[in-house]
């Protein structure tokens, strides 16, 4: 039969209209089948049917039979796809599902079907012709019976069709595998999607990263010159962890290695500053950072040690009168045997400090901050007159470390940074920010501190 390109659409159309798929639907007894059966929605979907519900001020309520038959219906013809080949008028049918099974058996019916209908259309007509040929007509009808019970059984006819109008020139086969979904796509779009996800995130956390980790960024973010870079310290020495004792004298026990060589590159600046002032005494040295976990009584510890071993006296005084918990004082032999006076015992009393008075440790003096009495520890700010008298004392014995505490606790850093003739900076990489290095320097100046520089600790961390 001659077809032009309009007709061949018209009857692609004519194999997906509802009415031919209706038939092989109800043929095929496919509205109990679990591939196109209501099924129950999920957690979110009943979420959206509430909400959906109470906007429009309806009760939720289960489908209807007509309802579930409709579900499956459109389910079923959901999966139907019947395509032109090319320009020619060759017609494909196909049909996914789970089963095996089914899937040639649904597609070899709607093809039986579409031959079904065009057979049933000419014995109608033949019927109500003037030209009725009764022996016409029984082939017609054996044609249209074959082609019914092969929509039936999900096969082709087993007879010879010739009055239909179309061919099937191949019948639908059980498939060696599944055709849908395509794994190996879905797994190469998915990595690729994921992987540029990645770098899109890792890029955009890189832009809003405000962290300190680089000389760099730390001068542009301080204006201030960057005193030395202290590298990550391993805490495990072979086998053994290093105590709290070891970390503060590093320097001494590994006199050769990049920590050691960063704390004296910090004392070459101290020194430095000191060069270009007036005056040749001893000086206070402040070290201060904005967080608590920016490593400055380590750093202070070991400078102290390098001042000792240079053959100066040096004495460290802990001004963080608030925190509990370790201490430098703990290093000290003394503090077992009896309750030292402490920075908070001195501000709160009248007595003046002495030499005696100060705890030692391998050759370093020490005034520790924390009193044992909270009371006492409430009451003692660091801004009083006695803070000049205990630094008078200091300078007088020995160049003075003073370990401030955090500057984001409190005004107790601003207030005692005003005795230090240097103040340095410390900050944590990448865990200390650039705003919150602004902040530290923007308050220490408004106090009337000499910040000569930043140190960047934990650099590799």
């Amino acid at each position: 039969m001659s077809l032009d390109a309009n007709q061949a659409e018209t009857e692609l159309q004519v194999i997906k209209s509802e009415r031919l798929l209706t038939y092989v639907f109800e043929s095929q007894n496919l509205g109990k089948h679990s591939d196109f059966a209501f099924q129950s929605p999920s957690m979110f979907s009943r979420m959206r049917g509430y909400i959906q519900a109470a906007l429009s001020n309806e009760p939720t309520r289960p489908p209807t039979a007509e309802e579930s038959r409709q579900i499956a219906f459109a389910n079923f013809a959901a999966r139907v796809d019947v395509r032109r080949i090319g320009q020619s008028y060759v017609v494909d049918v196909s049909f996914t599902s789970s089963d095996r099974e089914l899937a040639p058996r649904v597609a070899n019916a709607i093809a039986s079907a579409y031959l079904w209908q065009s057979l049933a259309s000419k014995t109608d007509k033949a019927r109500n012709g003037a030209e009725f040929v009764q022996g016409r007509l029984n082939a017609l009808s054996a044609q249209v019976s074959a082609a019914a019970a092969a929509v039936a059984a999900g096969t082709l006819p087993t007879t010879a069709v010739p009055d239909a109008d179309s061919r099937v020139i191949g019948a639908a086969v059980q498939p060696l595998g599944p055709s849908a979904p395509r794994r190996g796509l879905i797994i190469a779009l998915g990595a690729i999607i994921g992987l540029t996800t990645g770098f899109i995130i890792l890029i955009v956390s890189q832009v809003f990263d405000r962290r300190i980790r680089t000389r760099e960024v730390l001068i542009h973010a301080t204006g201030l010159p960057c005193l030395a870079i202290v590298p990550e310290v391993r805490r495990w020495k072979g086998v053994s962890r290093l105590s709290e004792k070891d970390m503060c004298s590093l320097v001494s026990l590994r006199p050769e290695g990049e920590f050691a060589a960063a704390i004296r590159d910090i004392r070459t600046s101290i020194m430095l500053a000191r060069s270009s002032r007036q005056g040749h005494g001893n000086d206070v040295v402040a070290l201060v950072s904005w967080t608590r976990d920016a490593g400055c009584t380590l750093i202070c510890a070991n400078l102290a040690h390098i001042v000792r071993e240079s053959g100066a006296k040096v004495t460290i005084v802990d001004a963080d009168i608030r925190q509990k918990g370790w201490s430098l004082a703990d290093q000290s032999p003394q503090a077992a045997i009896s309750a030292p006076l402490t920075l908070a015992d001195a501000l709160t009393s009248d007595t003046p400090v002495n030499e005696s008075d100060l705890l030692e440790f391998e050759g370093i003096a020490l005034l520790p901050g924390r009193s044992s009495s909270s009371r006492i520890n409430q009451l003692a700010y660091l801004s009083t007159p006695k803070m000049a008298q205990i630094f008078d004392m200091a300078r007088n014995r020995s160049e003075v470390l003073l370990d401030l505490p955090p500057l984001c606790v409190g005004a107790d850093a601003r207030a005692a940074a005003q005795y230090a003739d240097v103040v340095v900076l410390v900050a944590a990489a990448g865990r200390t920010t650039r705003d919150e290095l602004a902040a530290a320097v923007q308050t220490l100046k408004s106090a009337g501190a000499n910040v000569i520089g930043a140190v960047l600790n934990r650099a590799g961390a």
